[in-house]
């Protein structure tokens, strides 16, 4: 379609969620101000929903809530402050949980313009060097319970810190930077928001997306249209804040001018609270999560209308005990850093077809490919990429396509895992352990099915002479404060060798077939 036609159908599907109010026109241009003034950012829809319902909650966690007015005032006040107290900073890092001071921080960073890396909570110091050295950062906002495991290797002065909660002797706090401000004019600059397509232990790779109007407006059609969102609907997050997933989350509550409801941390019982107390219309979550939620027993509210699952490969069993719990309410979403939303199953197509992650979105062509690039017929199955914008993206999945366009995944194209919708790369895990336990000799980590995560890691250990009193559940306890719960290892096995092929590298389908065959509780 031209632009003008994309335009038309974008602004159809906003007037049909009813987004844009009683006076679409009034509306349209409302934003249209926000954006020249202020660029396209996440603060510009939050200014835009100030400016349309400056007393609408915006942002909710245990004991804080904050409205759509409130949220972009502390944001200003904060871009003040780091403006003031770093006046030379161009770049600035995010690292914590899911709090409305790192939305505030977030806010802030887009309304100076501030290049921001947004990093996952397992940060390993490996990472944190490897990122720094490539691009060095001028600040830090971090939560306080990750500073001692970054402290080894942050140099003094580089970055500056900043604490999400309470100031400490050398370093300040958001709070306090917003309070300590003289409210001076706002440069404004052109920053580029980044994620790392590795949550965990892998190579983190950067990733910056600036899709274009034609793309963007596609995936909102797409996603208007078939999650049938309505301005105002409670929605509660369950994924981490600074994952692709939890950002989208942020954004689409935005656009909507919803509330979204944030737990720094929470078990089922807190999760399903919510839904009842809040009236939560839309649930944000990974496999993992939903698989816990119907352990603890959830059940559907009257209010809960959409079940956005995502992140990781969602096990049909699951899907289907969903459906079969909740009612029609289900949707299971796909896509990456690089490429953003690209399918998306509705609760029907789960019915018909669960393993399936859906139709893509308009704008977007899913083809599957063999190994010489040849596309190949639906149910052949082969290398997933996907075309936008007349450009292929390759994404490093196996999968095929059916006769009704939907598109099924086979798993990782290489040895990638994905535990609880954390990608986990088997060879960093190896060297961290080996980096970390003294008395191991090698190791090698493959992938086992897990109900909990979908995958979890096998270890397979070689421990050097002279440990006799040595155990795998001594091996487990020193991993605990290695690895995150959802990427340590979950078995450990001792071997006295690692199969090796001449070439000296580790044979992994032997140690995969020796490993359990069905899926851990």
């Amino acid at each position: 379609m031209s632009l003008p036609q994309d335009l038309l159908t974008a602004y159809g599907a906003l007037a049909r969620t009813g987004l844009l109010g009683s006076s679409p026109a009034h509306a349209l241009l409302q934003f249209l101000a926000c954006y020249v003034r202020y660029g396209g950012s996440l603060y510009t829809l939050a200014a835009w929903n100030a400016r349309r319902f400056p007393q609408r909650l915006a942002l909710a966690e245990p004991g804080r809530t904050v409205t759509f007015g409130e949220l972009t005032a502390r944001a200003d006040r904060l871009a003040c402050g780091l403006q003031e107290a770093f006046p030379a900073a161009r770049t600035c890092a995010i690292l914590g949980r899911n709090r409305v001071a790192l939305v505030e921080g977030l806010l802030a960073c887009a309304r100076l313009g501030l290049d921001t890396l947004l990093l996952p909570t397992s940060l390993t110091p490996d990472q944190w060097e490897s990122l720094n050295a490539k691009s060095p950062l001028d600040v830090l906002i971090c939560d306080g319970e990750f500073l001692p495991r970054l402290e080894p290797v942050l140099r003094r002065g580089s970055p500056e810190i900043v604490h999400t909660g309470a100031e400490t002797g050398e370093s300040p706090s958001l709070a306090s930077l917003m309070g300590t401000t003289r409210h001076g004019r706002l440069r404004r600059m052109a920053g580029r928001l980044t994620l790392l397509t590795s949550g965990t232990t892998g190579p983190a790779k950067a990733v910056r997306r600036g899709p274009s109007l034609e793309e963007a407006l596609g995936v909102l059609t797409g996603v208007l249209d078939r999650l049938w969102l309505r301005p105002g609907e409670p929605t509660l997050l369950t994924v981490p804040l600074l994952h692709g997933h939890g950002l989208a989350t942020l954004l689409m509550t935005l656009a909507t001018g919803s509330p979204l409801f944030l737990f720094p941390k929470a078990t089922p019982e807190d999760y399903l609270r919510c839904l009842e107390e809040q009236h939560i219309a839309t649930l944000v979550l990974v496999p993992t999560v939903l698989y816990r939620l119907l352990e603890a027993g959830g059940r559907p509210t009257p209010a809960l209308r959409r079940i956005l699952c995502g992140s990781a490969p969602l096990d049909p069993p699951l899907a289907v005990r969903c459906l079969e719990r909740f009612g029609p309410v289900l949707y299971n979403l796909y896509g990456s850093s690089e490429a953003g939303l690209i399918s998306l199953a509705t609760p029907e197509d789960l019915r018909q077809a669960p393993s399936s992650v859906g139709r893509p979105l308009p704008g977007l062509k899913p083809r599957i490919l063999d190994e010489h690039g040849r596309e190949l017929p639906p149910g052949e199955p082969g290398e997933v990429r996907v075309v936008r914008g007349g450009r292929g993206i390759p994404m490093g999945d196996a999968g095929y396509l059916d006769a009704e366009g939907r598109l099924f995944l086979m798993g990782r194209a290489d040895d990638m895992l994905i535990c609880g919708g954390v990608k986990v790369y088997p060879q960093a895990v190896e060297q961290s352990v080996l980096g970390h336990l003294e008395y191991v000799q090698e190791c090698a980590a493959v992938g086992i099915g897990d109900l909990e995560y979908g995958q979890a890691i096998h270890l397979f250990v070689v421990i050097k002479p002279g440990q006799p009193g040595m155990t795998p559940e001594a091996v487990a306890r020193d991993l605990e404060g290695l690895f995150p719960r959802s990427t340590r290892p979950k078995r450990i096995t001792f071997v006295e060798a690692l199969p090796r092929n001449l070439a000296g590298k580790v044979r992994r389908r032997e140690l995969e077939e020796s490993g359990p065959g069905r899926p851990s509780a």
